[in-house]
């Protein structure tokens, strides 16, 4: 066995110098002591090269820094992706997505940062740093655009009623209960079922595994070649306008939700029929405004005015479920039908905020969005080395914990409501791991060449990831050892992209942030970053953790969202 793992390392392990340390010991002071924006500048601490042997505390406290700041941007997508939305995937399946992700993206890094030969070949796949990777907003749009398409098209599954698509969508509380939580997931009119959040979802993993094979491609092409092709003023502006994209979507989290932040302008009522012993679907005896088609279905923004589901009967119970209304109008109409006299009544409400329902931009929600949004400034001015690696996720615990102590009283109620409820966290288990869930793979065509620019995008990204980390570990960033660590890196890319897709996560891709924590805590040792995969795995096998996280209220967890 010692002679296996000889001929191992020696065959595709890249083998570096052992370097020394400069300086003294680790100012355990300096990395936690706040600062004062006047104070002087103090002596730094001494570097941690790449390859210097450092004692595994140190490696620890360096590692979970850098799990820390990547804690945030993993599971926004996930969240984005899987929520009530877009996907409309269940509550278990939204905390499946994010241990995936965490558990995805620490086994991924390991490649990036170990970095190995390919044979005799002069090719690597890794950088030899510490470039971890994590799940990419790149690909966000096109997801969430995607999903929107694909779950109106007809899936190969037969259908009566809304009760036959057993693969059904998920309501606002994430409860998926087929012929409850599913109106309109049966095409009547094609006696198909709409394709489920979980098909969508499983196409979009398979054509993003297509479309890796490009970034693939891209990692032998010499890195010149890549610079003329496409120039930092290119993929800059490509970068910036998904960044302006996103920062809209992390606002209206802020604000209450997503889906109450594109409707605030609306006014909506809901009319709910008796449920009756017996089947009335022939004769039921309906109150709604709508019986006999009197109402125009919504099929735009600005089209309709009710949309109207016929009663349901459930063999099973022996029993028909009323009929269901739902109305709007719109703001600068207030008092037309079918609107309440009391806007607040009938405003959208945000549901993403446990008990708690208001409307978008209410001032609790935006005060509790402060309260994170202020911890980060306050972070900035005067936190420590260590708090500033970490701020977002400390600047979450601190929103987090505020909203679990925060109740709101609705005018004329005795009782109170929270923000925070522990229903997912009890239901969540103890531990969990991939392929838990499963998500049918298949190749969406409208989306390989949207795809295929966002590839070459990330390609470009992971080339200044990778050159920023060579100078903040003070290696090489000219010639041939520099070459093969940004090629290593663009092959480990694409390549971690394909396992991560394979294993239910979204696209991975290197994440720039920790070439600042390399920066500020003057610590590029591999140790540090294989500590840090270490940690992001076992957030992601511990599934309690993934519900705490889900269990965040959408206007605290905005600061974690695209900004």
């Amino acid at each position: 066995m010692p002679g296996m793992m000889e001929t191992f390392k020696k065959n595709f392990l890249v083998e570096e110098e052992v370097e020394q340390q400069e300086g003294g010991d680790l100012d355990w002071r300096w990395m936690f002591m706040p600062r004062l924006p006047w104070s002087p500048p103090q002596r730094p601490p001494p570097f941690y090269k790449v390859n210097q042997k450092i004692s595994w505390v140190v490696a620890t406290v360096m590692g979970f820094q850098h799990a820390l700041a990547m804690i945030g941007g993993i599971v926004s997508v996930p969240l984005l992706l899987a929520g009530p939305f877009d996907a409309r995937m269940s509550n278990a399946e939204q905390e499946y997505l994010i241990s995936a992700g965490l558990i995805v993206s620490g086994i991924l890094s390991l490649i990036q940062i170990t970095q190995f030969k390919l044979g005799n070949s002069g090719y690597f796949l890794g950088t030899g740093l510490i470039s971890v990777l994590g799940t990419s907003f790149t690909f966000v749009p096109i997801a969430r655009t995607s999903f929107s398409f694909m779950m109106n098209d007809d899936s190969s599954m037969p259908c009566a009623s809304d009760f036959d698509c057993t693969d059904a969508w998920a309501d606002m509380s994430g409860q998926a209960i087929p012929g409850e939580t599913n109106a309109g997931q049966c095409n009547l009119d094609s006696g198909f079922c709409k394709n489920s959040g979980q098909a969508a979802y499983g196409a979009f993993l398979g054509t993003c595994v297509l479309c890796c094979l490009l970034e693939v491609c891209m990692s032998f092409l010499p890195r010149q070649m890549l610079k003329r092709a496409f120039p930092p003023m290119v993929t800059g502006v490509c970068v910036l306008l998904i960044g302006v994209g996103l920062t809209g979507t992390g606002m209206k989290y802020w604000g209450g939700g997503v889906f109450c932040g594109d409707h605030y302008h609306k006014r909506m009522r809901v009319i709910v029929g008796e449920d009756l012993q017996g089947d009335w679907t022939a004769n039921y005896p309906s109150k709604s405004p709508c019986i006999g088609g009197a109402c125009i279905p919504f099929t735009g923004s600005l089209s309709g005015i009710c949309a109207y589901t016929d009663p349901v009967f459930d063999p099973e119970t022996n029993m028909t479920m009323g009929d269901k209304t739902t109305c709007e109008s719109f703001m600068d109409l207030p008092g037309i039908f079918p609107a309440q006299g009391d806007v607040d009544m009938s405003t959208v409400k945000c549901s993403g905020n446990g008990e708690v329902l208001l409307p978008f931009g209410s001032p609790e929600y935006v005060g509790l969005g402060f309260g994170v949004f202020g911890t980060l400034l306050l972070i900035e001015m005067f936190g420590s080395p260590f708090l500033r690696n970490c701020e977002v996720a400390f600047a979450l615990l601190v929103g987090f914990l505020i909203a679990g102590v925060s109740t709101y009283t609705p005018e004329g109620a005795t009782e109170s409501l929270r923000f925070v409820t522990s229903d997912r966290i009890n239901e969540a288990p103890a531990i969990t791991f991939l392929w838990v869930e499963t998500f049918p793979l298949s190749v969406y065509a409208p989306a390989i060449f949207p795809l295929l620019l966002s590839y070459v995008i990330t390609a470009v990204e992971t080339i200044g990831d990778v050159t920023a980390s060579c100078e903040a570990s003070k290696v090489e960033s000219v010639g041939e050892r520099f070459d093969g660590r940004v090629q290593g890196g663009l092959l480990a890319d694409g390549v971690c992209s394909i396992l991560g897709c394979l294993g239910t996560s979204p696209p991975n891709t290197t994440f720039s942030q920790n070439s600042g924590v390399i920066s500020l805590t003057r610590c590029a040792n591999k140790r540090a970053g294989y500590m840090c995969a270490f940690f992001l795995i076992l957030f992601g096998v511990f599934a309690k953790i993934s519900a705490i996280i889900a269990s965040i209220p959408d206007c605290v967890s905005a600061s974690s969202r695209p900004r």
